[in-house]
């Protein structure tokens, strides 16, 4: 299985994930990309602040959940089967932030397989993707406090312009 993790904060983070993306997606592939979360709170902002930064950059992909219109818990379900059933043959990328152990927090990970979101707080929906890209907001261990913890929106915006970055340089924009 294909795979990369890169941490938020190396200088070259977005050109080793831009170059990942080059290597296992075929620019002339049929992709979308899938963000998912809400701009409801902030630990679970970063899929949409990636949808809008990838849609403002003009990449020349179809992006679904932005912050104008996220894709999140309520709607989760109904909107991927419209996606999957607007596009059956294209690879999905999904693109969610998630609760992982203490010492990969502010790793960016990306490689084959999808994502099953909401998992940290016990929700259980259907996974989503060919491909994800997942990074890892907080520690696991505090998953029933998420929505009180005092995350920075300038982390998630920093980790969120990584894979926006990471993007324009596979696309070459």
């Amino acid at each position: 299985m294909l795979s990369l993790s890169v941490y938020y904060e190396d200088e070259d983070a977005s050109i080793k994930l831009g170059k990942f993306i080059k290597e296992i997606i075929n620019i002339n592939e049929k992709v979308i990309i899938v963000c998912i979360g809400t701009d409801k709170y902030i630990c679970d902002c970063l899929g949409p602040l990636v949808g809008s930064l990838l849609v403002d950059s003009k990449i020349p992909l179809n992006v679904y959940g932005v912050l104008n219109n996220p894709i999140h818990s309520i709607n989760f379900e109904e909107t991927t089967k419209e996606i999957i059933n607007l596009y059956p043959d294209y690879k999905i990328i999904a693109i969610d932030g998630y609760l992982g152990n203490e010492e990969e927090i502010g790793y960016i990970h990306f490689g084959e397989g999808g994502i099953n979101p909401g998992a940290a707080v016990y929700k259980k929906h259907s996974p989503i993707g060919d491909y994800a890209i997942k990074a890892v907001i907080q520690n696991v261990e505090v998953s029933d406090y998420l929505l009180k913890l005092p995350i920075r929106l300038r982390y998630i915006f920093k980790i969120a312009t990584i894979i926006r970055d990471a993007f324009k340089y596979a696309y070459e924009i």
